[in-house]
């Protein structure tokens, strides 16, 4: 597969990342944890969810550039530019179809569907080899320099990031718990059947 077309899927990933995302703040469940931490601080620096992601994901940036700048690829640079953005916009695309208000099953169904997209998102874009997305430098980080699989400190790196951004004011719930526990080993999982498949 070309660079570019890999480019290209890579563009969707973060594409469907943003969309994941704004499924599960429009659900009303608690969001994927890096939203929780993004939440906490939109409300202290008052500007949007997308905002004060683009802002968490510059500092991360910088952070691991100066730590181990070969994990900083395309896609991370794609990342960067396209989830803050598409997340604003998905909220505002659907946030007449589904709300904390909404029934149950509405809410459920948008549920689902981000923590598949999530996880979705993750496994392609990891596949691509390409980089790494924003979100998962530092689990990615922290796994090469540790030896231990990615999916179990994505875990603990959701459970950090929750702590801290609940403690900011973000949300917490049900939705949350299900993403922290399993879009790491979904994602784990998706990825190694998206590169049997190339």
């Amino acid at each position: 597969m070309s660079k570019g077309l890999r480019a290209v899927f890579v563009i969707i990933s973060c594409l469907t990342f943003g969309m994941s995302i704004s499924f599960y703040l429009l659900a009303g469940y608690g969001p994927d944890p890096f939203t929780v931490l993004a939440e906490g601080l939109s409300k202290i620096i008052s500007t949007t969810v997308g905002m004060a992601n683009w802002a968490l994901s510059l500092g991360i940036v910088s952070t691991v550039f100066l730590i181990k700048r070969k994990l900083i690829g395309w896609a991370t640079l794609l990342s960067l530019v396209v989830i803050s953005p598409s997340l604003d916009l998905f909220i505002y695309l659907f946030r007449h179809i589904v709300t904390p208000e909404s029934p149950t099953l509405i809410r459920l169904a948008f549920l689902v569907a981000g923590f598949l997209l999530l996880s979705f998102s993750i496994a392609l874009y990891l596949s691509m080899n390409l980089g790494i997305a924003v979100v998962d430098l530092i689990p990615i980080l922290v796994s090469t320099q540790t030896k231990i699989q990615y999916r179990w400190i994505k875990i603990i790196f959701d459970v950090v990031v929750v702590t801290i951004g609940f403690s900011l004011g973000g949300t917490f719930s049900y939705g949350t718990i299900l993403a922290a526990l399993g879009t790491g080993p979904l994602a784990h999982m998706m990825r190694q059947g998206l590169e049997k498949s190339r």
